[in-house]
């Protein structure tokens, strides 16, 4: 996958807040909720209780960090650390090698028009996210 000249700016951006363990997750993209296809992909660096995301695609910009909580076994929130633009995004490992993100009121200031944090994910060669944080799953 070739990611465009802009996005590998925001995803220097994210990882240089983050440590040297920190491994980007690919989120591929599938669905909109609506069933549309999606032509972008999600960047997830995640570091002890904060994490990034960056969205990429053809004329797609977005990044948003902050602190990322584990809501129970297969549900994450990320809440953006900029106390100016409130935006939550729930982070839902659906155990079929597929993530579903729910962005917020007030996500919308974090990306452009022509994308969001909302849809449907595949997480190439994984199962799904929760294994990522419990290997034993």
């Amino acid at each position: 996958m070739r990611f465009p000249h802009h996005f590998t700016v925001i995803l220097l951006a994210i990882a240089a807040n983050a440590h040297a363990d920190s491994t980007p997750i690919i989120l591929e993209g599938i669905s909109r909720h609506s069933g549309e296809p999606i032509d972008y992909s999600l960047v997830l660096i995640i570091d002890d209780q904060s994490a990034g995301i960056a969205v990429q695609g053809i004329g797609c910009l977005g990044e948003v960090s902050g602190k990322f909580q584990r809501q129970d076994r297969l549900t994450w929130v990320l809440t953006a650390s900029d106390p100016d633009f409130a935006c939550e995004l729930v982070i839902k490992d659906n155990e079929d090698e597929t993530v579903e993100t729910i962005q917020g009121p007030g996500c919308s200031a974090y990306h452009g028009a022509a994308c969001g944090l909302s849809g449907v994910f595949s997480v190439p060669g994984s199962n799904g996210l929760a294994p990522v944080f419990d290997p034993a799953t």
